[in-house]
């Protein structure tokens, strides 16, 4: 499975203490250079130990991305890098930027988001039911985390039952 991540999804993971975890799911990570230069906490180095693939942009990619930009006002150009990549890759994005993901959707791309690559975590074994709910506990309690809070806290209902 190939995914192409923004940076949010990589701070979700990073608060919720299970980052290296997404690294054993069958699946590959790619990220735009432009996403990439951005990251600050984890550490885009850490991510590319880990596995994280970043691909660099050509002048061609930069016009489209811009094409991209008239069509949809709202996410940034390096959201829109991850919007390209994903759609030349074809590829699922995972980012938590509603403009970003309205976006995608009306490009055809596959979109989700945190909460998808958690249950992706539970259902290949990689994290338990609850360790996988402690880790949205700690993603819920901090304020900088922009995730639907209704569907987190039904997991972490449902998982730290389990």
């Amino acid at each position: 499975m190939e995914l192409v991540t923004d940076r949010n999804v990589w701070m979700d993971l990073h608060v919720g203490q299970v980052l290296p975890s997404a690294f054993e799911l069958e699946a590959t990570f790619s990220m735009t250079d432009l996403m990439f230069d951005e990251l600050r906490a984890p550490t885009g180095a850490r991510l590319r130990e880990w596995g994280l693939k970043v691909k660099s942009l050509d002048g061609d990619a930069v016009e489209q991305i811009i094409a991209l930009g008239s069509t949809h006002m709202r996410p940034s150009r390096p959201d829109l890098s991850g919007l390209y990549l994903a759609k030349r890759m074809n590829a699922t994005l995972l980012t938590g930027d509603a403009a970003l993901r309205a976006a995608a959707e009306t490009e055809d791309v596959e979109v989700h988001g945190t909460l998808w690559l958690m249950d992706r975590l539970v259902l290949q074994s990689v994290l338990s039911p609850r360790e996988a709910g402690r880790a949205l506990q700690l993603m819920d309690e901090d304020p900088d985390r922009w995730l639907p809070r209704q569907e987190l806290r039904a997991r972490v209902r449902r998982w730290m039952r389990e």
